[in-house]
């Protein structure tokens, strides 16, 4: 499944709140109710349990029936703080979709192998090269 094919499941199981956002703004915050929190209930979700699992994992879910909660009040507009509030749970789920690719070993070419062995006879002959040198009076 991919994140829009999740988000058009989860987008009919969000439920919102409203509340007078602080910050600057204005009359009109102050007046209307322009914060958004989102609330979804994964518990209660028609979302497969193996993608609930890896949303779970994300672990920024509450204790209390695994509800997610994003709030946002940055915007003058509630519609603008609606979408940046889904815009936030879109990114959890990018989040714990997102698997990293697995590290293939390879072989070091023959090429840098000489070239390593190299290095380290230069290394010996000069570190060797200082050896003996001293000259004793006994």
């Amino acid at each position: 499944m991919t994140v829009e094919t999740i988000m058009a499941i989860i987008i009919h199981e969000v439920t919102f709140q409203y509340f007078t956002a602080s910050g600057p703004g204005g009359q009109n915050l102050q007046k209307n109710k322009t914060g958004a929190q989102l609330f979804w209930n994964m518990d209660e979700s028609a979302l497969p349990l193996e993608y609930q699992e890896k949303i779970r994992r994300v672990n920024r879910t509450t204790k209390e029936g695994f509800l997610v909660q994003f709030k946002s009040q940055t915007e003058r507009s509630l519609d603008m703080n609606k979408k940046n509030a889904i815009s936030k749970l879109e990114n959890l789920i990018e989040q714990s979709l997102y698997v990293p690719k697995t590290r293939k070993a390879t072989k070091p070419t023959r090429g840098s192998v000489r070239r390593r062995l190299t290095d380290k006879k230069v290394h010996k002959d000069r570190k060797s090269s200082r050896r003996g040198n001293k000259v004793s009076e006994w």
